[in-house]
């Protein structure tokens, strides 16, 4: 379509001022999709390092040997902000190119 910038970052849940803060606070969010210029979409996770690093943990507890998303992005906060960034840095790279894309059912 003409005049959207792509990538297109949004939430399959309601994202106001009140979720960001929530987010943000809990360094995680897994509820965001990516729309590239062709169309595809994509869910990506968002993790920011130190909550990364504390459910790492919680799993190697649980005799898990790792944490592993397709689509896991770490992000320095997890904001509107980095996770819209973090998107468009990834199109430039070609990662979306190594992801299966998603289709919502009708």
């Amino acid at each position: 379509m003409e005049g959207i910038d792509y990538p297109v970052l949004s939430f399959t849940c309601e994202f106001d001022d009140l979720t960001a803060l929530d987010v943000e606070e809990k360094g995680f969010f897994d509820h965001a999709v990516v729309t590239l210029e062709d169309g595809s979409r994509y869910r990506l996770h968002f993790y920011d390092p130190d909550r990364l690093a504390v459910d790492l943990r919680t799993d190697l507890r649980f005799g898990k040997a790792c944490i592993a998303e397709p689509g896991l992005v770490i992000v320095p906060k997890v904001t509107p902000h980095s996770m819209r960034e973090a998107a468009k840095q990834l199109v430039k790279e070609g990662y979306f190119a190594f992801l299966k894309p998603f289709n919502e059912p009708t």
